[in-house]
């Protein structure tokens, strides 16, 4: 597992347990050093130079990022590269149209912020105020249910219109889809 910061990258080639993951977040929010302290507090971290994180061996990359555009077509073609499968964005906008093109083509998995950040539009939205939620339970599940529904939909769309596995133009074209036929109820159309 690698994580990055401004200063650099650590690489835990053994993942990261609760216990590190405790330690990481002491450093970066309680402290507010940078991510590059963590080694002294691990005997297996290594630290890298700031460079870049998407030329490191990976299954799974989450840019999560505050950065648009993180990932261009040199950091797709990398991640790709480097035998990664996955590319789902925690971060808005992460990847370049060109990047996500790219990562599309050469078999790799990609999920668009616009799909993948989904859930806090649900935590905040109608999903909630037509269900009371009592527990977190109750919360969790509600999330879930209405997460997978709209992974569903921008797949099962982005299928029907020959553009199988892009989740992003599945999600522009079903959210099209949806006002259109709202325009046309209304005779607007």
């Amino acid at each position: 597992l690698s994580l990055s910061d401004s200063t650099g990258v650590v690489y835990e080639e053994g993942g990261i347990d609760e216990a590190k993951l405790e330690v990481l977040k002491k450093i970066k929010s309680e402290r507010g050093a940078h991510i590059g302290r963590y080694v002294v507090a691990s005997t297996t971290a290594k630290f890298l130079e700031l460079g870049s994180i998407f030329s490191q061996p990976c299954d799974v990359c989450m840019p999560c990022g505050d950065l648009p555009n993180e990932i261009g077509k040199p950091e797709a073609a990398l991640l790709a590269d480097s035998g990664c499968r996955v590319v789902v964005e925690g971060g808005k906008m992460a990847s370049t149209p060109t990047a996500a093109a790219l990562l599309l083509k050469r078999g790799v998995l990609h999920g668009s912020y616009k799909t993948a950040l989904c859930a806090s539009s649900v935590a905040r939205g109608w999903a909630l105020m037509h269900k009371p939620i009592d527990t977190l339970e109750q919360l969790d599940a509600t999330i879930e249910d209405r997460t997978s529904h709209v992974f569903e939909k921008a797949k099962e769309t982005a299928k029907e219109y020959s553009k199988r596995g892009d989740l992003l133009a599945g999600t522009h074209i079903s959210a099209f889809t949806r006002v259109a036929d709202v325009m046309m109820q209304h005779g607007a159309v």
